[in-house]
């Protein structure tokens, strides 16, 4: 795989139905997030730049999905983090500890093989969510966080295999691989 048509990648999954169809549905109803943004998706490794070698990814992400479950997640309270004069919003998640587990090997497997983005973070430090609405303006969060208490809750969903994601230098994301979880079980807090 090319790594220059790309300037960051990560590894994620995405939500099953019907919460992924339910967030896009939300996201149509708000301000546009700043910044291309992923299908509804819970980040399962951090963003990282400059691969050495996209199939060595690839395949290590295979082998940590085929230890992993099928993983069922619980949607929570909605949060919001300011950056500057931006913000981005989303919905925490319950997660069985699978999740942390598949997090922190594949931090593990992919260190030799690419730059995390960003400075480095405690590989334990892990929070997953759901992002709803990414790089807006940091003026419309509270009338964003409005419209999705006023959405109601989202349903429980599952993650069902892992995917290496790449952004087109600025532009939008593409899926490059997929690795299917390897068991079903598991269900968040």
């Amino acid at each position: 795989m090319p790594t220059s048509d790309y300037d960051r990648f990560s590894i994620v999954a995405f939500a099953s139905e019907p919460v992924s169809s339910l967030i896009e549905e939300l996201r149509a109803s708000l301000p546009p997030s700043g910044r291309p943004i992923l299908a509804p998706h819970v980040t399962v490794a951090r963003p990282f730049v400059q691969p050495s070698n996209l199939d060595a990814i690839a395949a290590r992400v295979r082998a940590g999905a085929a230890r992993a479950p099928v993983m069922t997640l619980r949607p929570g309270d909605p949060y919001h983090y300011t950056y500057g004069a931006f913000a981005s919003v989303g919905i925490a998640v319950a997660f069985p500890p699978e999740l942390a587990e598949l997090h922190a090997s594949l931090a593990e497997a992919l260190a030799s093989l690419c730059s995390p983005l960003g400075a480095r973070a405690d590989p334990a430090a892990y929070h997953p969510h759901l992002t709803i609405v990414q790089q807006v303006d940091a003026t419309l969060v509270p009338t964003i966080r409005a419209w999705v208490d006023a959405f109601g809750p989202v349903p429980d969903f599952e993650l069902r295999e892992a995917a290496l994601v790449g952004r087109h230098n600025g532009a939008e994301w593409q899926t490059l691989s997929t690795a299917p979880f390897g068991t079903r079980r598991g269900s968040g807090g």
